[in-house]
């Protein structure tokens, strides 16, 4: 039998089936499934507005954005207070850093349903990350007003007190997050952070511990131990996390500027210069590299390349009296007293006691 051959009445109840359908292809991952059969049921009913919401959602998760874009906006088109298609669709636009328009769907979906709260948390996030801290404080304080045990809430408000150095509003979100969830990984790495930079560093270790165990693959949580272990100089276990760092995310400067530095500490310029020229190569305004890169060519004495590290960060920090420093020792390495001496006076205008 032909579609045409259905009844109007009898397109629709077998359209809403197909729907039906669909969703338990999406649920078992077959979104290649779903996507015929949500292209079944708008065939049989054009206004099927859940089907192009499940289409979207199938698209999405093949990362094909623009037809799940398109999915979305026809979804909308038929049923324009449909919250939950708002808050898809600004999934999209966050994946695509299409920060404005994600900010826009997600205000739209707190619009119909001012109790969304993971739309506040998203939104939340996002603010977060363009820093702008106070529109993200309040929405997570939105998101927590609607359910005080929602876990991803305290960790986004955490963070946001961390940046703003209220650490003890800070380890309270966190712990908080912690007791509601013990198994969430990330709450110990907003926690181990807090410690980490108010230097308690035992604290600081049992929370990645504990995030590494929960997640063999955090990334953030090989990262920070291996800083917590630099700063209680076991520069050996440091330089093991960031290889692990790295091996999860080999574009990370931090894990390679860090790792450089632990190198330095255990006194193997050779590979330190590497990481530094890693770095660079990722991010060639990363803050100190060229100082620590310069520090690592001068202990190989190689003195002209130190020298041209040291004019490079004399660029970026003019008031840093460390840079003139070691610039005046390269140029007394080098033979040109004149120049040193210049330099040390300079460094000692800045505050240097040598």
């Amino acid at each position: 039998m032909n579609t045409q051959d259905y009844s109007d009445k009898d397109k629709i109840s077998i359209s809403d089936q197909k729907s039906d359908e669909a969703v338990k292809f999406f649920d078992a991952g077959d979104f290649e499934g779903t996507i015929k059969l949500c292209n079944e049921a708008i065939d049989l009913n054009p206004n099927n507005v859940y089907a192009y919401s499940m289409l979207g959602s199938a698209y999405a998760s093949l990362k094909q954005y623009d037809l799940a874009l398109q999915s979305y906006d026809k979804a909308l088109e038929i049923e324009p207070a449909y919250s939950s298609v708002y808050f898809n669709r600004s999934l999209i636009y966050s994946e695509l850093q299409q920060y404005d328009l994600a900010i826009q769907d997600y205000g739209n979906a707190i619009r119909y349903n001012p109790h969304f709260k993971e739309a506040y948390v998203n939104r939340g996030n996002i603010y977060f990350r363009l820093k702008k801290y106070q529109a993200a404080f309040e929405d997570f304080n939105r998101a927590i007003d609607n359910d005080f045990k929602d876990v991803l809430a305290h960790v986004g408000r955490g963070n946001t007190y961390a940046v703003l150095e209220k650490y003890e509003l800070s380890l309270k979100d966190f712990s908080k997050a912690i007791e509601l969830d013990p198994n969430y990984d990330n709450s110990y790495i907003g926690r181990g952070m807090v410690y980490l930079k108010t230097g308690k560093y035992d604290a600081a270790l049992e929370d990645f511990d504990k995030a590494i165990e929960l997640n063999p693959n955090n990334f953030f949580a090989y990262l920070n131990r291996g800083r917590v272990y630099s700063q209680k100089n076991k520069f050996k276990l440091a330089v093991k996390d960031f290889f692990d760092a790295i091996e999860l995310d080999p574009d990370s400067d931090d894990a390679y500027f860090f790792r450089g530095c632990a190198f330095c500490e255990l006194k193997q310029y050779e590979p330190a210069t590497a990481d530094f020229e890693k770095v660079i190569k990722l991010n060639p305004d990363y803050p100190s590299v060229y100082y620590n890169q310069g520090i690592a060519y001068y202990n190989l004495r190689k003195y002209k390349r130190s020298l041209s590290d040291f004019n490079k960060f004399i660029k970026i920090e003019p008031n840093n009296y460390k840079g003139w420093r070691m610039r005046g020792k390269c140029y007394q390495r080098l033979g040109d007293e004149k120049k040193a001496r210049a330099d040390f006076v300079t460094a000692r205008k800045l505050g240097w006691k040598g």
